[in-house]
C-alpha cells in the first residue's frame, strides 16, 4: 500500500514539475517571458531538461513529508473534532466533521510544506535570479 502511494506521489511530482517550474519563473519574473511557451522553450534551451526539473528533490521531499504529517495528524485531529462536537466515537463523525478534521491536519502539514516549497521555488528561479543580480550564487558545472 505504501509503495503504491509513494509511487503515485513521485509520479505526480515528476509529471507536473516542469509546469510548476515554468509557473514559478513566470510568477517570480513576470516581465522576463512573453508567456508559457516562451518560458518553457527558453528554459529548455538554457539548461535542457534539467532546467525544467530544477528543484525536483525538494518537491519530492515536500510531497513525502506533507503526506506523512497528514496521515500522522489526521487521527489526532479526528479525536479533537470528536471531542469538540461531543461525540463518543470517531466513527460518529459526519462527512463535514471528517473534512474539518482533515482541514485541521493540513495546518500541521503546512509547517513542513512551506520551507521545502521555498527552497524548491528558489532553485527553479535560480537562473533568473542570477541574471537579474538577485543572488550571488554561481552555477558549478
Amino acid at each position: 500500500m505504501w509503495l503504491v502511494c509513494g509511487s503515485g506521489g513521485v509520479a505526480c511530482v515528476l509529471s507536473g514539475h516542469p509546469f510548476d517550474t515554468v509557473k514559478v519563473k513566470m510568477q517570480t519574473f513576470p516581465g522576463m517571458y512573453r508567456g508559457f511557451v516562451d518560458c518553457s522553450v527558453r528554459t529548455y534551451r538554457q539548461d535542457g531538461l534539467h532546467g525544467l526539473y530544477q528543484g525536483t528533490m525538494p518537491a519530492l521531499v515536500a510531497n513525502v513529508a506533507e503526506n506523512a504529517v497528514l496521515f500522522a495528524c489526521y487521527g489526532f485531529c479526528q479525536q479533537l473534532t470528536r471531542t469538540l462536537y461531543g461525540l463518543e466515537r470517531v466513527s460518529d463523525l459526519s462527512d463535514l466533521q471528517n473534512a474539518t478534521a482533515g482541514s485541521f491536519a493540513s495546518v500541521f502539514s503546512s509547517l513542513v510544506l512551506c520551507p521545502t516549497e521555498l527552497v524548491k521555488c528558489r532553485m527553479q528561479a535560480l537562473h533568473e535570479m542570477k541574471v537579474t543580480g538577485k543572488t550571488s550564487l554561481h552555477r558549478q558545472v
